[in-house]
This record gives C-alpha cells, sequence and structure tokens, in this order.
C-alpha cells in the first residue's frame, strides 16, 4: 500500500505545486510518531520511496528527517530498527555529499541496529546481514560518510565481525 501510495505521488510530482507534498509528507510524520509499528513501518517505506522524487524538497527538512530516523532507529521493534537503517542509507545514496555530513550523528544508531541484530536477546542473522548490506551500500556510494567515525564504528563492531558464527556467512 504505502509503495502504491509513493508511486502516485510520484506520477503527480510534475502536475502538483509543493502543497500536496507537505500534505503527504505531514501524514508521514503522523504516521511514524505512532505506538502502531505497521504506521510506523510504511512512513519509513514511503520516505524511501519519495526520496527518488522530492529529495530537494525533503532537504529542507533535515533536521526533522534526522529526528525521524534517530528515533526509529532505537524503536523496540529490530524491524524498525533495520527499516529506519534501510530508509537512512537510502537517503544518504540519494543526496549529494554536502547533505550527507549532519547525518554522520546518526552513525552511533545505526550500527546499534546491527549490535542488537547480533545480541543473543535477538540473535537476527536475516537482520545482521541485511544491516551490513547498507552499511555496505553506503560506503560504495557514499565512502566519506563513515570517515569521522570509523574508529568509533571498527570498535563497536569488531566483536560481531569476529564471530566465527558470521565470518561463515
Amino acid at each position: 500500500m504505502s509503495n502504491l501510495l509513493v508511486e502516485i505521488a510520484g506520477g503527480m510530482y510534475e502536475h502538483e505545486d509543493e502543497l500536496i507534498w507537505q500534505d503527504l509528507l505531514n501524514k508521514i510524520f503522523v504516521f511514524v510518531n505512532s505506538d502502531n509499528n505497521l504506521y510506523v513501518d510504511a512512513a519509513l517505506q514511503m520516505f524511501n520511496g519519495l526520496f527518488s522524487y522530492i529529495i530537494d524538497h525533503l532537504n529542507k527538512f533535515k533536521d526533522d528527517l534526522i529526528g525521524i530516523f534517530r528515533k526509529t532507529l532505537n524503536h523496540a521493534s529490530l524491524d524498525i530498527r533495520l527499516a529506519a537503517l534501510q530508509a537512512v542509507s537510502n537517503y544518504l545514496q540519494t543526496v549529494e555529499q554536502v547533505d550527507t555530513k549532519p547525518f554522520s550523528d546518526l552513525l552511533p544508531d545505526m550500527y546499534n541496529v546491527i549490535r542488537m541484530a547480533a545480541s543473543e536477546e535477538h540473535e537476527d542473522e536475516v537482520v545482521l546481514q541485511d544491516a551490513w548490506i547498507e552499511f555496505n551500500e553506503i560506503a560504495e556510494i557514499e565512502p566519506k560518510f563513515f570517515q569521522s567515525r570509523f574508529k568509533d564504528i571498527f570498535n563497536n563492531t569488531m566483536d560481531i565481525v569476529a564471530k566465527t558464527d558470521f565470518a561463515n556467512q
């Protein structure tokens, strides 16, 4: 459903004014702040789709996006955290390099998705692999994004990488 909304909105992009987009974004902001995980996930999926259509408009709301990403990267649900990591990754791969710098403050929250997926409490190999894929995709498109916090990322994920069972994946 969220993909359908994005496609319809994307088709309207060339024909409608910015107010239509703002109305849609306001609804997405309501969804992302919901207590319902389905709404939060749908909002993150809509963001993912909208990045390719209205990135210039969304860049006007960097602080809001950072807040949304921070909140969802720290959500109680590991699946929501992964969806948030995927949304951050998609955003970073869509914008110009100059627009990525403020998002580097999210790196601890981003690698905590990996830590949570690898924790004894969750041990979710699928989420762990998907999270590593997102980090890899960011590194391929925007390698300097990790530069300022590389040591922290290395120190906070080395024990996970060193796991024998993960190394065989």
